[in-house]
């Protein structure tokens, strides 16, 4: 495979050292772990090879595989969610939660500054919260399907919109510009990126976006 093809693939991603499941797009995986999310799609993830769709070791590993291929692999930190970063460990007044009427416990999510982090001691007044990736400092192992190639053009541009979590209902080309019906409105920021992304892709120089709701 070369960077820039686009896949499909199954995966099922496990710490290393423990075995513990944290990802997959297997229903039966989930469910033997009792981790299944009732709201989530269980199914095989769009990628272009080389783009960042997956993690970076995930990501290389792919360009050395055909579809079909089934295969484990394990993955240094710093080629997964990174080493871990004492700069994001953070000491925060329990005041501050205490103004928010949250009183923090070790091992709660907080959100704060628009960051996610996890509150590891309550002591003296002081809180400290971790904001590094929870996966962050771990080696990570797959195990991984390449299911099929992507060849079709309006194939492709689904897989990007999906990526993307762009509903949308069809897409249509004629030359070089793209039209997308879109079943739900979704930010702008979200419709730039896929349209760089169809555009640097596809060969398209102009993406389009029509709003289309279907009645119940």
């Amino acid at each position: 495979m070369e960077k820039g093809e686009f896949v499909k693939i199954n995966y099922t991603g496990r710490v290393a050292e423990t075995g513990q499941l944290f990802d997959t797009t297997i229903k039966e995986d989930a469910e033997k772990e009792n981790i299944r999310n009732p709201n989530a799609v269980y199914k095989a993830l769009g990628v272009i090879i080389g783009e960042g769709f997956v993690i970076k070791g995930l990501d290389d590993s792919l360009a050395e595989h055909k579809p079909g291929d089934k295969y484990k692999i394990k993955i240094k930190p710093e080629n997964a969610f990174g080493p871990r970063n004492p700069n994001f460990m953070r000491l925060i007044p329990l005041n501050v939660f205490k103004k928010k009427e949250v009183m923090p416990f070790p091992g709660m999510s907080v959100d704060i500054d628009d960051m996610v982090g996890i509150v590891r001691s309550v002591s003296g007044g002081r809180v400290i919260v971790d904001f590094n990736h929870p996966l962050a400092g771990k080696e990570i192992e797959y195990e991984v399907e390449i299911v099929e190639k992507i060849e079709k053009k309006e194939e492709k541009a689904l897989l990007i919109a999906e990526y993307f979590e762009m509903k949308a209902d069809s897409i249509e080309f004629k030359e070089d510009k793209a039209t997308v019906s879109l079943l739900k409105s979704c930010p702008e920021q979200v419709k730039k990126k896929v349209a760089e992304t169809m555009q640097k892709h596809l060969n398209l120089k102009e993406v389009d976006y029509v709003e289309k709701f279907k009645a119940d």
